[in-house]
């Protein structure tokens, strides 16, 4: 219970209600001083203050002087001087009490200023933000408001998980000798919605972006040769690559692939997949997971969609390695001579004939036919010739020169195209020792030859209907129903479609398989949440 004194005309004392008469001149005394005390106050500070603290502080000091002698006495007073300061009084009134009492002027320390910073400010959940104490002046204490309902934090700098989604205010305050002061920053950190991933047994993916200016057109369903030497997928993938899985944008959507090889010990990975959708006006993202050291995905063949009847990439150690990638099993059957397996290619791996007795042979299925007279399609091929020699034939299904296909090179360096015993012949040159990118198209009217994506319109000829189908079987590098003109050079990449492809897809073929590093471009390694 807190008593207060009150003086009377004759310096009676009431404590309360109650009258104390007769006390002893000594207890009479004090009460005398506290009035001079206070009477002291007032004349310097002024009759409006309530002067009941001011008579405690003066009669506290006076105390300190009694007990402690010298700059001690300062020492004590600055505290109470804080205790009396922080109840309300003017400073400048206390340091003329104190003046008034032979004490020192009193100084307090300049409030702190609050002041912070957090990284990362925004990421998907859980999201462990780092915040950073960046207050100046002097700080006995610290609490951290995070603004999701948590428990504050008093450390200087702690780091926080944010748990929920959405925006949060972030709040310090800093204490210290010379009071507080409090930081409030609005919608400091963002926190999105959990990242999405493809799944947990894969550890690791990255960011694949198609550069849309290398795309013609909207193609759809397109497969996109994926060819990359990297040390994470080396340090990371399995040993034998049968952890990569492609996905959509949207980071879970597992599209359709076929590994053609992978090297773990360069990290070098050939795999095309095939997107959905590729667009000339804005970039595709993909994303490729690897690093689940169980996982044993195996080549789906609808990454080639139904217009494919043949997709034969050439690699492998014999003739019978040789398969075909889609549904319709149009695999290598045999050989001529003695081919050279397993070399160097321009995406992968080819296959070399020399020119004398070398060929490969496809047994016919009624897969391979297009669909009779005036059916459209597509045939494609990387080549490398080196003979100079005169008419050699790349690829011959036909049993007379009157029936069936066949693309042929000629001595003076051009090529023509035959359907039905009618040419279309180009109107350039190709360069030996040099790989090639040849597509030859017919729309039921007319043949369209394009060389490293481009259309030779000299070579484009109207030869009406004609009917491409024979029931004779495939020659690769040779004419099929006789022995001669054997090509000398190499074979990879050779693609049996139904259906006429557009300009834009044959030149966007070109710009992906001839130089796939600037086709797109590859992020980061980014780790399972």
């Amino acid at each position: 219970m807190r008593t207060s004194l009150r003086r009377t005309a004759k310096y009676d004392v009431k404590v309360g209600g109650m009258v104390l008469p007769g006390q002893t001149e000594r207890f009479k005394y004090k009460v005398k001083r506290q009035v001079e005390l206070e009477e002291m106050v007032r004349n310097i500070i002024g009759a409006d203050i309530n002067r009941v603290y001011y008579i405690i502080f003066a009669k506290e000091l006076n105390k300190l002087k009694e007990k402690y002698p010298g700059d001690e006495v300062n020492i004590v007073a600055d505290i109470i001087h804080r205790k009396w300061y922080a109840r309300g009084l003017n400073n400048d009134k206390l340091n003329s009490i104190r003046q008034a009492m032979n004490l020192k002027t009193y100084t307090p320390p300049a409030p702190p200023n609050a002041d912070f910073s957090g990284t990362p400010r925004e990421g998907y959940a859980p999201l462990t933000v780092n915040f950073t104490d960046l207050s100046t002046g002097q700080i006995t204490s610290w609490d951290w408001n995070f603004g999701d309902g948590s428990a504050h934090a008093h450390t200087q700098n702690p780091s926080h998980q944010y748990t929920n989604t959405g925006y949060f205010d972030v709040s310090l305050t800093v204490t210290g000798p010379g009071g507080s002061d409090t930081e409030t920053k609005d919608d400091y950190i963002h926190v999105l919605s959990p990242e999405p991933w493809y799944d947990p047994a894969w550890n690791y993916r990255k960011k694949i972006t198609i550069d849309h200016t290398k795309v013609s057109g909207t193609l759809t369903d397109f497969p996109v040769l994926i060819s990359i030497t990297d040390n994470d997928i080396k340090n990371h993938a399995k040993s034998d690559g049968r952890d990569f899985v492609i996905t959509a944008s949207d980071k879970t959507t597992k599209l359709k692939r076929e590994l053609l090889g992978y090297d773990s010990s360069t990290g070098k990975l050939i795999i095309f997949v095939k997107v959905p959708s590729l667009s000339s006006s804005s970039d595709t993202i993909l994303y490729l997971y690897y690093g689940n050291p169980s996982a044993s995905e195996t080549n789906d063949k609808d990454t080639w969609n139904t217009n494919y009847r043949m997709v034969l990439h050439m690699y492998g150690s014999t003739y019978s390695d040789i398969k075909d990638s889609t549904s319709n099993n149009n695999n290598v059957s045999a050989q001529g001579g003695s081919p050279l397996f397993n070399q160097n290619g321009k995406i992968y791996k080819s296959v070399y004939v020399d020119g004398v007795d070398d060929y490969l042979r496809v047994e016919h299925s009624s897969s391979l036919n297009f669909g009779g007279s005036g059916a459209p399609f597509t045939i494609s091929l990387w080549y490398n010739r080196i003979s100079t020699a005169d008419q050699r034939l790349i690829i011959s299904k036909q049993s007379s020169d009157s029936d069936g296909i066949k693309i042929a090179t000629q001595q003076n360096g051009a090529w023509y195209a035959t359907v039905q015993g009618t040419n279309s012949n180009s109107s350039s040159s190709f360069q030996l020792n040099t790989w090639k990118y040849m597509v030859w198209t017919y729309d039921g009217s007319a043949i369209r030859l394009y060389m490293d994506g481009i259309l030779d319109s000299a070579a484009s000829k109207i030869i009406g209907s004609k009917n491409p189908d024979t029931t004779y079987f495939l020659k690769i590098g040779g004419q099929a129903f006789s022995s001669s003109y054997l090509y000398n050079g190499y074979i990879e990449e050779l693609r049996w479609q139904t259906g006429e492809r557009s300009s834009g897809w044959i030149l966007t073929e070109y710009n992906n398989q001839s130089d796939p590093s600037s086709f797109y471009s590859v992020g980061a390694e980014e780790s399972k949440p």
